[in-house]
């Protein structure tokens, strides 16, 4: 069958797909799922490891947290310092772990000697050799977020809810603004750092996070409360804030993921970097007494 005087005839054999080409067509081969689909079946398989452990309490979520600190943190010294000396990733994670440790106990001076002590003298030494520097910095980046969560956990009757309450902010604020992105489009929120991120994309993000501090706060106490919602809004910006920092380091080291440990996600920090963001400043809320899911944690909460 002739198509045009300038194209080739199509063979009986041929396709579509093989137009011209006179190639058999070859035997289709399975897709590989989709990263959504994988990001689905992990969130699926994890969330309920996670949120066992949010109700558990105690030791138990305080261990998964720690966990997930010192694994973040040799993901950041892995993109930041590879050439780092044997001794310090593993040196510099245990003392963040018993750091962590110390705080679950309310051991206060242990654990600014785990934890404060190291990462301050690793960015001393990091004036000479930059590698160091990084490594100090990663040090607070996991250990304020972990603090927060396992000091808010322990705050009290609302520990619980308030864990709860910031995990649905920034699970709102990641899905929502995945989703309305997509779907609106529009311009670039930052374009150099992560060229995917809109503005429409953040906005619903946010929207969907005040919503969550309605339902909580009338949830809990019967009423929309002014200074819960607050508190969802000033979440949800610092957990897209997080998700920023943690891409501004990755293409500041060329590094697509942090890791590749989750499948669909990457590394630990690709999946929390959002709660990092929202968990650090809820801590500092929860010390400043704002809103009342959040619980009032004096500077020596016990």
């Amino acid at each position: 069958i002739r198509i045009s005087p300038t194209r080739c005839r199509i063979s009986p054999g041929a396709t579509a797909g093989t137009e011209g080409s006179g190639v058999p067509d070859q035997p289709s081969v399975g897709k590989a799922p989709s990263n959504l689909t994988l990001r689905v079946i992990s969130a699926l398989v994890l969330a309920p490891v996670v949120l066992l452990a949010v109700w558990a309490g105690g030791i138990v979520f305080s261990a998964l947290i720690i966990a997930i600190a010192v694994l973040g943190f040799w993901e950041w010294t892995q993109m930041s310092g590879p050439q780092d000396p044997e001794w310090t990733r593993p040196g510099l994670a245990g003392a963040l772990a018993c750091g962590l440790l110390a705080l679950h106990f309310h051991q206060w001076e242990l654990a600014v000697i785990f934890i404060v002590t190291p990462a301050i003298a690793a960015l001393v030494i990091g004036c000479a050799a930059e590698p160091q520097k990084w490594a100090g910095m990663g040090i607070f980046y996991v250990a304020l977020p972990a603090a927060g969560l396992i000091l808010i956990r322990s705050g009290g009757p609302t520990g619980l809810a308030a864990v709860v309450f910031i995990m649905l902010v920034v699970w709102a604020t990641d899905i929502v603004a995945y989703f309305g992105g997509r779907s609106i489009g529009g311009p670039k929120l930052w374009p150099r750092v992560s060229p995917n991120k809109t503005w429409s994309g953040g906005i619903c993000g946010l929207a969907a996070a005040m919503t969550v501090g309605i339902a909580m706060s009338v949830y809990l106490f019967g009423e929309a409360r002014f200074g819960d919602i607050l508190v969802a809004a000033i979440l949800s910006v610092f957990s897209q804030a997080g998700d920023f920092l943690e891409s501004g380091v990755k293409r500041r080291f060329g590094a697509k993921d942090s890791g590749n440990l989750i499948p669909g996600h990457g590394g630990v920090l690709d999946r929390v970097d959002g709660l990092f963001g929202a968990a650090a400043v809820a801590l500092l809320l929860s010390v400043a007494g704002m809103g009342s899911i959040l619980p009032e944690l004096g500077v020596f909460h016990g």
